[in-house]
């Protein structure tokens, strides 16, 4: 796959059926950086992904995953086409691993996957107030809105504002066509 260069000994590839466990330990890793800034009930009731879905979204092609020079996957991407654009479901990477550019370049692998597909944007659902969400994807291009209402996006973040103790937002990017 050609897109955004990783650094030296990462290595960027389709997720595999097979990585489903792995991912479930990168999701539970990645999310323990929320318990300090919101509290050990940022979300209620939370549960990494469950192997089953993610060993059919990496069967469909919808999962990447970040290998590191030695040791067990440091990053995750799951994309999904919603309402005729792209959608971020998830995007992590280990503590371990964070601050060397990977988020940035799964956000890039996005782009250019949804591109291929023909959306003309790419959405996802954050937390607005911490850093490393909101903010983070605002500096790369992308921007708040409120979803039609009614539409599976509005409907998806109702839920996790439901769901999660600290506010939450979409985002769009608009793509260049």
């Amino acid at each position: 796959m050609s897109g955004p260069r990783f650094p030296a000994g990462y290595e960027l590839r389709p997720g595999r059926p097979e990585d489903a466990a792995a991912i479930q330990e990168l999701e539970r890793d990645a999310d323990r950086r929320f318990n300090a800034l919101l509290g050990p009930d940022w979300e209620r009731g939370w549960e990494p992904s469950g192997r089953e879905e993610l060993a059919e979204a990496a069967a469909a092609g919808e999962i990447f995953v970040v290998l590191p020079p030695l040791g067990p996957l440091c990053g995750y991407l799951w994309l999904a086409e919603l309402e005729g654009q792209g959608h971020i479901e998830e995007l992590a990477v280990t503590r371990a691993e964070g601050r060397r550019g990977l988020g940035g370049l799964l956000v890039a692998t996005a782009e250019a996957w949804a591109g291929r597909r023909g959306a003309r944007a790419l959405t996802l659902t954050t937390f607005s107030e911490v850093p490393w969400n909101g903010p983070w994807y605002a500096r790369l291009g992308f921007a708040a809105f409120e979803p039609a209402p009614g539409s599976r996006l509005a409907g998806l973040l109702a839920e996790e504002r439901a769901r999660f103790a600290a506010p939450r937002q979409a985002m769009r990017k608009r793509l260049e066509s």
